[in-house]
């Protein structure tokens, strides 16, 4: 406990209001849903927990990566399709 108290002592600026943000934050980045969140944080407007969930710059490379992969497999699956169905006529 102590060690804890040292550290946030070194923190300038802090308002523990500034948990709501991290806690948002991390709970999208572990697979939260917008929707539940803002009913967790007891926002009336989705914008303000829009605001609340600032995703960190790896967390959006990694989203956006495991799309292009999805994407990547999707493609390839209907390319599969399509000459299956070539096949077929043939």
């Amino acid at each position: 406990m102590r060690s804890i108290l040292k550290l946030l002592s070194k923190i300038r600026d802090f308002r523990f209001h500034d948990l709501r943000h991290t806690f948002a934050s991390w709970y999208m980045m572990n697979g939260g849903d917008l929707y539940e969140l803002a009913k967790l944080l007891g926002h009336a407007n989705i914008k303000m927990t829009e605001r609340y969930a600032k995703l960190g710059r790896e967390h959006i490379t990694k989203t956006g990566n495991t799309v292009k992969v999805m994407w990547s497999m999707l493609d390839k699956k209907k390319l599969e399709q399509e000459e299956g169905d070539q096949q077929d006529v043939a």
